[in-house]
C-alpha cells in the first residue's frame, strides 16, 4: 500500500508572500491528542502557501504538467487525462491512501509511458485514479529514476544537471512571431506530428496561438488555426489533413501569438448559440469517402447505433480511400519496368521500409512519391559539380537554332546497387514489400549520381558548347540547320549506346521561342 500526499492550499494574491491566508487561528495538532485536548492559540503570524514545483513535457505532440511531491510514495495520473493522451491502462493491484493515511484513493488502473523534454526521454510509471485536481503528480520514483532535483528556495528544477529555465521576464508584445521549418526537409504524415522551434524572444514554456503564414506558397488547410503549448522552448503541431504535408527545409512554416488568460471573463450572452467542438485527435482522418459505404440500407439499427457506426467510420475513413487502387496500379506499373523488385528476387533481406503516396500532376495522373527522410539523415551522398544556370543560360544564348527535350523518368534510368537496396524498401497496399532497384527522385545522392550520368555520356558535347543540361532537361542547339542536325545525330547515338531515354512527348525540335526557367528564349533574339 503505498502512501500519496494529495494536499493543496487555495492561494490568494501573491504565492511570494507570506500573508496568503487569511485564517486568524492557527490549529495544531498532535497524533498523541484528542480532540478534546485541542488547543487553539491566536496566531501572530499568518501561514504561507507556495505552489508545488512543475514542468511541462510532451507525451508525443499532447503537452503535460508534470507537478512534482517529495512527499508522495508514488506517481499519479488524472484518468480523464489518461483517456485524453491515450495511453495504455492495464489492471493494478495497487491501493494508495491520501496524506491523513485513512482516505483511499479511487484507483482505475496504472501505466507506463514515456514524455520528453528537450531532448530529454522521461520515464513514468503512474497509478490512474479519478479524484486527482492536476495532470501528472509526480512522486519520489519518477524524480528518482529521472535524476529530478528541485530546490524550492530558489526556484530551481534540475533534470539530469540541466537546470530548467523558470524565467519569466520575456517580451509580451502583441505581434506575430515566425517559426521556420527545420533545416532538414520532411513529411508528416496525417496523425503524426511535426516539432518546430520557436523563436527565443518568447518564454520557452507558454501558451501560442497559432496561424498559417499567408505569404507562403504552401497550401493553407495546414496547420489550421490553433491553440498550441510550447515545451522547452518547442511546439508539436499534428497534421489534422487526410493528406501527407510535405515541408521542405527552413521554410515560413507558420507564426505563432502570445495568448493572454483572462481572469475575470464575461459570461457568454444567452442568445449565443452554443459551438460544439470535437475532439482533435479524432479529426487527424477528414476524408470523405467513407460516405460512399452504405450503412443500414434495410433500417435494422436504432437511430444511434446507425449514429455510432457513421462516427466510426469518419474516423477511419482512409481505409476506404480508392488512392489505395491507385497507388497499387502505380507500384504494379513500376515494377513492370523494372523500377521494383521482390526482395527475394534480387537476394535481399529489407532492413528499412519508406513510406510512399501519391502526388497529383499538373497534366493530369500521379506521381509516386517515396520519403527518404530518415534514411537520408544516415547517408553520405556523392559529392558532385552541379551545373551553374547562369553559364548554362549564357551557352543557351550563343544558339540561333535549339532543340528541347526531356529525360523519360531520369532517375529510373539510374541503377541502384545492391547494397543499397535493403533501405531502399516499400510497403504496397495489397501486394506486400518491395524495394527499389532504380534510383527516385528524393532518394540520396540521386541528384549528384543523375549528373555524373549525364556528363559521362554528353561531357564532350558540353565541352565544345553545343549541349547544355539542367537537371533532367536537355538542351541542343546550332548556329545553322545543318549544325543543329548534325550536333542532335552525335547526341542521339551517345544516349542510344548508354540506354538512355528521351521523352517524346517533351521534345521540341526547332522552336521558335521556349521559356528556361522563366527566361523567354527566341531565335535572333535570344533571351528576354
Amino acid at each position: 500500500m503505498s502512501r500519496v500526499r494529495q494536499s493543496y492550499c487555495t492561494e490568494v494574491g501573491d504565492s511570494e508572500s507570506e500573508d496568503n491566508v487569511d485564517n486568524e487561528q492557527v490549529s495544531f495538532l498532535n497524533d498523541n491528542v484528542g480532540p478534546s485536548k485541542l488547543r487553539v492559540v491566536s496566531a501572530l503570524r499568518r501561514v504561507s502557501t507556495k505552489q508545488s514545483p512543475y514542468f511541462k513535457a510532451f507525451y508525443k505532440h499532447f503537452p503535460l504538467e508534470l507537478t512534482l511531491d517529495t512527499g508522495a510514495e508514488v506517481s499519479m495520473i488524472k484518468a480523464s487525462s489518461a483517456d485524453y493522451i491515450g495511453v495504455t491502462i492495464k489492471k493494478s493491484n495497487h491501493s494508495a491512501l491520501q496524506a491523513d493515511g485513512v482516505t483511499p484513493l479511487n484507483i482505475v488502473g496504472e501505466c507506463h509511458f514515456t514524455l520528453s523534454r528537450d531532448g530529454i526521454e522521461l520515464q513514468l510509471e503512474a497509478l490512474v485514479v479519478n479524484d486527482l485536481d492536476v495532470d501528472i503528480l509526480a512522486g519520489i520514483p519518477f524524480m528518482s529514476s529521472n535524476d529530478i532535483a528541485i530546490f524550492p528556495s530558489k526556484h530551481k528544477i534540475v533534470i539530469r544537471d540541466k537546470e530548467l529555465n523558470s524565467s519569466n521576464t520575456r517580451v509580451r508584445r502583441t505581434q506575430a512571431f515566425l517559426i521556420r521549418a527545420p533545416s532538414a526537409s520532411s513529411v508528416v504524415w496525417p496523425g503524426c506530428y511535426g516539432e518546430y522551434d520557436i523563436p527565443s524572444e518568447i518564454e520557452s514554456d507558454c501558451i501560442l496561438a497559432v496561424e498559417p503564414h499567408t505569404d507562403a506558397s504552401r497550401t493553407k488547410d495546414w496547420p489550421s488555426p490553433q491553440i498550441a503549448q510550447s515545451v522547452a522552448g518547442k511546439i508539436r503541431i499534428v497534421n489534422n489533413t487526410s493528406v501527407p504535408q510535405f515541408i521542405q527545409r527552413n521554410e515560413h512554416f507558420c507564426r505563432v501569438r502570445l495568448t493572454t488568460t483572462i481572469d475575470n471573463a464575461p459570461e457568454a450572452p444567452d442568445n449565443i448559440r452554443d459551438i460544439k467542438t470535437t475532439n482533435y485527435i479524432d479529426s487527424t482522418h477528414t476524408s470523405q469517402f467513407f460516405k460512399q459505404v452504405s450503412v443500414d440500407p434495410d433500417n435494422l439499427l436504432s437511430p444511434d447505433l446507425q449514429t455510432q457506426f457513421n462516427e466510426l467510420l469518419r474516423k477511419f475513413s482512409e481505409v476506404f480511400s480508392p488512392n489505395f487502387e491507385e497507388l497499387q496500379n502505380k507500384f504494379d506499373e513500376l515494377e513492370c519496368k523494372g523500377v521494383f523488385r521482390k526482395p527475394e528476387d534480387v537476394g535481399i533481406s529489407v532492413e528499412y521500409i519508406n513510406p510512399s503516396f501519391l502526388v497529383k500532376k499538373a497534366s493530369g495522373g500521379f506521381r509516386l512519391v517515396t520519403a527518404f527522410a530518415d534514411v537520408g539523415r544516415y547517408s553520405k551522398p556523392q559529392p558532385s559539380l552541379m551545373p551553374d544556370v547562369d553559364s548554362t543560360l549564357r551557352t543557351i544564348a550563343q544558339w540561333k537554332y535549339i532543340i528541347k527535350s526531356d529525360l523519360t523518368s531520369a532517375f529510373y534510368q539510374i541503377p541502384l546497387a545492391k547494397d543499397s537496396m535493403k533501405y531502399c524498401g516499400v510497403a504496397t497496399p495489397y501486394r506486400g514489400v518491395r524495394v527499389y532497384t532504380r534510383c527516385a527522385m528524393g532518394m540520396p545522392g540521386s541528384e549528384t549520381a543523375l549528373e555524373e550520368l549525364m556528363c559521362r555520356i554528353v561531357g564532350d558535347f558540353l565541352q565544345k558548347g553545343c549541349v547544355a543540361k539542367l537537371a533532367d532537361d536537355l538542351f541542343c542547339g546550332g548556329n545553322t540547320p545543318e549544325e543543329l542536325l548534325y550536333n542532335w545525330e552525335c547526341v542521339l547515338q551517345s544516349l542510344q549506346k548508354s540506354g538512355i531515354c528521351l521523352s517524346p512527348s517533351k521534345t521540341v525540335i526547332c522552336p521558335k521561342s521556349i521559356t528556361i526557367l522563366g527566361w523567354i528564349w527566341s531565335q535572333g533574339s535570344n533571351f528576354r
